[in-house]
């Protein structure tokens, strides 16, 4: 069961109640917060980083008509999504510096552009 909960503060989280088979009369309570901008940069930074080892350990993966443009150069556009990736993931564990941030997330979001680009110029809008 999903419902809604209001605490003190005024901030509202989903509340999830589940019960067990074994135990049908214990319930937990699970509050499941608003996303925030961490979770973000750990999914995009794992989609970049599983981007990039599959560009340089499965090749032949990348054989569509969407990844035409990437053949020639597929290691190095591999390297820069397993870059981009790991960088992500560094700048929520280290915190540095704002330069550095900033390098990180254009490097990242021009190559994700970059994969768009290849969708878009082959029609290919799910990416499939």
């Amino acid at each position: 069961m999903i419902g809604t909960l209001v605490s003190r503060g005024g901030q509202q989280g989903l509340v999830a109640t589940a019960v067990t088979k074994d135990l049908p009369h214990r319930n937990s309570v699970v509050t499941v917060g608003t996303p925030s901008i961490a979770d973000l940069r750990l999914a995009v930074g794992m989609f970049c980083a599983a981007m990039g080892v599959l560009m340089l350990v499965a090749p032949h993966q990348f054989n569509w008509p969407a990844f035409a443009w990437l053949q020639g150069q597929l290691t190095w556009w591999g390297l820069g999504f397993l870059a981009a990736g790991v960088g992500l993931l560094v700048i929520l564990t280290l915190l540095p510096w704002f330069g550095l941030k900033m390098l990180v997330h254009l490097c990242a979001g021009g190559l994700l552009l970059a994969l768009a680009a290849g969708f878009v110029r082959t029609g290919v809008w799910s990416g499939l």
